[in-house]
């Protein structure tokens, strides 16, 4: 809702025929098809910043030649879902700035294993979801600036947005109120705020470190059999996912298997299709951690892998 909030109030508020918006091959979904949308009605056009294929990082040299003074929207995603690349956001904002353009922080995949400072990336617009960091479904946040968001008319209308309903006209109430119309998840604050409250007293750099390593141990022991194909950013840090396939087989098939020996992976694209047409790839396996998991699960994973060929009588 975030990143609708900002192609709506933002992008078809001020994008106009000839206007660029950059978005990365690696975008979710949530913020490629809503910049199709704003290029659709608004005559902007919508180009795609490409990775590199020897380490699957973000290519700069492509975004900065892609970069020019039609640019007026970045929006990337500051960890893929997929390839786990953290991509230079700081750089990525300070180069979007250089020739006026605002940027969108996509932190989904982000804001459970690493700190976020919004002020030290000074990005416009940064987004994330609750339920990808341990919080219920159906709450999220959205940072903007203040002078943008106060100059952006409101996404929804309804009740408690409004400063004043004349017969024909409203006034709307003072940030944030404006845009939280209706009846707020006040039960999805309040479980927002425990996660955010459990997270922190755990710390967000012991997350990010022992995830990176349990991530490092799973990659290291996936490079060891020859029958996996790994899509992973070749980064000292990345987000903790890895995704791969198994040769020869169907990425449903292998979840499926797994799945029958207590291994739970994602199969399909990710809600990332662009990204996988670069990929040459219909579907990839993905398997994602977080503090909770440990290197045995991991161990029972890579035994679980093997009973994927004997079972499809791949050996």
């Amino acid at each position: 809702e975030s990143l609708n909030l900002i192609s709506y109030a933002y992008g078809l508020s001020y994008l106009k025929p000839g206007d660029h918006i950059l978005i990365t091959r690696m975008e979710h979904h949530s913020n490629c098809v809503n910049w199709q949308f704003v290029a659709e009605k608004t005559g902007a056009e919508l180009i795609y910043i490409d990775i590199k294929d020897n380490d699957y990082t973000l290519d700069m040299a492509d975004y900065e030649a892609k970069l020019s003074n039609k640019t007026k929207i970045v929006a990337f995603s500051a960890a893929s879902n997929v390839l786990g690349t953290m991509p230079d956001s700081k750089k990525i904002i300070e180069l979007a700035h250089a020739v006026g353009a605002i940027t969108v922080v996509d932190a989904a995949q982000l804001a459970l294993h690493a700190k976020i400072d919004v002020k030290a990336l000074n990005c416009d617009f940064l987004a994330f979801s609750g339920h990808k960091m341990l919080a219920p479904f159906g709450i999220g946040v959205l940072y903007g600036k203040k002078e943008l968001l106060s100059e952006m008319p409101p996404f929804l209308y309804g009740g408690e947005m409004i400063e004043y309903v004349e017969d024909y006209s409203s006034t709307f109430a003072e940030l944030p109120y404006k845009f939280e119309s209706g009846t707020q998840d006040v039960g999805g604050m309040v479980g927002l705020a425990s996660a955010i409250e459990y997270i922190n007293k755990i710390g967000l750099p012991t997350i990010a470190d022992y995830e990176n390593a349990l991530t490092s141990y799973t990659k290291e022991k996936l490079e060891k059999l020859d029958y996996i194909e790994i899509y992973h950013a070749k980064q000292e840090m990345t987000a903790p996912v890895i995704a791969f396939n198994v040769k020869d087989a169907h990425p449903h098939d292998v979840a499926t298997i797994l799945d029958h020996y207590g291994v739970a992976v994602r199969a399909g694209h990710h809600c990332t299709q662009p990204l996988h047409r670069r990929l040459g790839q219909n579907a990839t396996n993905r398997v994602s951690f977080a503090f909770y998991n440990t290197k045995e699960e991991v161990d029972t994973f890579i035994d679980a892998l093997a009973e994927v060929r004997t079972i499809m009588h791949l050996d």
